[in-house]
């Protein structure tokens, strides 16, 4: 293989930058090593502060997820309670109402047998004054005549 090498890099033209001689691939070897190097070098410095950073991206936006949970969880309790609380307003006025309703009708009947009561006694008032009016009549036509 390095004799192939050897043969390509003699037909090199005159004229040209790069020639595949042994010099180029020593270059060419001593640049991968520095490459794989330099990887190595800046994996090992910069993998342990990008992985903490990423932890802590990851824990904060954890965090914020079961803040948003504990906060849906507080708000459906509080439309559960707002909603029991509507309820038990609406059974309260429906009673309210019910009881007015009765409290009206109860008054409503009192006021009809005060007014029959009234009407009976002026019906009485009535008849003693005319029996009153017809006793006296009955006296001064007896007198008259």
């Amino acid at each position: 293989m390095q004799n192939a090498i050897m043969l390509l890099a003699q037909t090199v033209p005159e004229g040209r930058v790069f020639g595949m001689d042994s010099q180029t691939l020593i270059q060419i070897g001593i640049m991968l090593f520095n490459g794989i190097i330099l990887a190595l070098a800046l994996g090992f410095i910069l993998y342990n502060p990008v992985k903490e950073f990423l932890q802590k991206r990851s824990e904060s936006i954890q965090g914020r997820i079961d803040e948003a949970e504990e906060a849906m969880t507080k708000a459906n309790e509080l439309i559960a309670e707002y909603t029991r609380r509507i309820e038990e307003i609406d059974k309260e006025r429906v009673e309210i109402l019910e009881n007015a309703r009765l409290k009206a009708d109860e008054e409503g009947e009192a006021m009809v047998e005060e007014a029959k009561k009234e009407i009976e006694e002026m019906k009485r008032r009535s008849i003693e004054t005319i029996s009153e009016e017809k006793r006296r009549l009955k006296e001064e036509a007896r007198l008259y005549i």
